[in-house]
């Protein structure tokens, strides 16, 4: 579970994108390391339910979960994306 400290917030929606950045590392590492994971966005729309059950003081905003789990069978292999040339993903600006 991801919470903000409103208390601490420095601005609503660069908090937010932080987070969101923190939660894609996160997954990018476990799935480094052969964890599976599944960021659950629709859990936002149970914020007071998931408050209650952690006990959570209010000034704390759920922003996100994450599950992880190890893969059922260990032949499961994660093939890494293929790398593209900078090239191809670069546009260049031409007069």
């Amino acid at each position: 579970m991801f919470f903000v400290d409103e208390t601490l917030a420095y601005d609503e929606i660069k908090d937010a994108m932080s987070i969101g950045a923190t939660i894609q590392n996160m997954l990018l590492a476990a799935s480094w390391i052969n964890i599976g994971t599944c960021w659950i966005g629709d859990i936002i729309s149970n914020v007071s339910i998931i408050s209650d059950y952690f006990d959570m003081n209010s000034c704390y905003t759920l922003l996100g979960a994450v599950s992880l789990g190890y893969f059922i069978s260990k032949s499961t292999v994660i093939i890494p994306p293929k790398r593209y040339d900078i090239h191809d993903m670069v546009l260049e600006h031409r007069k």
